[in-house]
């Protein structure tokens, strides 16, 4: 397993995740306010 080679993948496959929770808990701190 070469992590290197799929590196930017993961990065991505975080940041895309990273946003969608950001949207989450934004939604969900509005609806508690």
């Amino acid at each position: 397993m070469t992590i290197h080679s799929s590196h930017p993948d993961i990065i991505a496959r975080l940041k895309r995740a990273h946003g969608h929770l950001a949207a989450v808990l934004t939604m969900f701190e509005q609806g508690r306010s």
